[in-house]
């Protein structure tokens, strides 16, 4: 997957927008203006996912490529 790939993805939710509050390359994904997703658009070997802390547990658990933010 690209950056292109996951941008097209999250802004097809509903209500996603795509904000750059930090700095050019670090775009940031919101719904309702909380945040989801942050990425930065030249490493992709690194993503956040905003998620319950129960659901990280279980897809550490299930996904050696998963790791704490």
């Amino acid at each position: 997957m690209d950056i292109l790939d996951l941008r097209e993805y999250l802004l097809s939710l509903p209500r996603a927008e795509e904000t750059t509050p930090f700095d050019d390359s670090t775009i940031v994904y919101k719904i309702a203006g909380k945040w989801f997703v942050v990425a930065d658009v030249d490493d992709l070997s690194h993503v956040v996912i905003h998620h319950p802390v129960e659901r990280g547990i279980e897809l550490r658990d299930e996904w050696r490529e998963i790791g704490p933010a």
